[in-house]
């Protein structure tokens, strides 16, 4: 049905869809309409998260897919150029490394199929992805996003199998970003902890149990993920106080 049907039907108030939202047929006054907004307001918060992805640049309807490349992002960074993951240096000829490498926003290029998933989203043969892996050619914008969207679906995957379909956003991001990060972080007692409804458990865990070489930058990872999953606090956070917190890592 058109607007103006449903509301010759009475089914909406006439003033639905100059005034406020189509569908609400609450909305009678000026009163009425600031009341829905600040309902709808207050549950599309709790429902995409707060304090962690408040970012300026942010539009207020970006698609979850382009808030979930900025939460990422932010903690992965963007690198075009390939690099030894455990250094942070470029990768150049007949370089030493130390850990692996690694190229875009997180993309292992040692994983086993690296070179299938080369061919298969970014339609490179063996001489191309050789030469990415070298150092010696960058990644395009266009090509770093398409490698991060094939990984970042792996993790959807298995926060879908660990955790359900049934997520509010904030905590989807929060666990997504773990899962990217390493599928091995959403253990069975985090799992066993989110089923039970204890999420104050399943914050300690990732602000605790999750960075075993007390790494700093790994710390203050882990903490941005603690406050997405939690969301946004209507009272006072449960969070402990970030400069305390990150006082407990090298």
């Amino acid at each position: 049905f058109t607007l103006s049907q449903r509301r010759k039907e009475g089914t909406v108030t006439p003033q639905v869809g100059v005034t406020g939202p189509s569908g609400s047929s609450n909305v009678f006054d000026g009163d009425s309409f600031m009341s829905l907004m600040d309902t709808w307001d207050t549950q599309n918060k709790l429902r995409k998260g707060g304090r962690a992805l408040d970012m300026a640049t942010t539009s207020s309807d970006a698609t979850y897919s382009q808030r979930r490349y900025d939460f990422l992002t932010a903690s992965e960074g963007i690198r075009r150029r390939a690099y030894d993951d455990a250094t942070g240096l470029s990768m150049r000829a007949n370089a030493r490394k130390r850990g692996n490498v690694t190229v875009g926003i997180g993309f292992n290029m040692e994983r086993p199929d690296a070179r299938n998933v080369f061919k298969t989203i970014l339609n490179m043969d063996d001489a191309a992805f050789d030469a990415v892996y070298s150092g010696s050619v960058p990644l395009t914008d266009k090509e770093v996003r398409a490698l991060f969207e094939y990984n970042i679906n792996e993790a959807e995957q298995i926060v879908d199998q660990r955790f359900g379909k049934d997520l509010k956003e904030h905590q989807r991001l929060a666990l997504v970003s773990m899962a990217f990060n390493g599928p091995a972080l959403l253990g069975e007692r985090m799992t066993s902890l989110f089923k039970s409804g204890n999420m104050q458990g399943v914050m300690d865990q990732i602000l605790h149990r999750s960075n075993r070489q007390k790494l700093r930058g790994l710390a203050s990872r882990r903490y941005r993920e603690a406050m997405m999953f939690e969301g946004p606090a209507t009272t006072q956070s449960n969070l402990p106080d970030y400069k305390a917190y990150i006082s407990g890592y090298a």
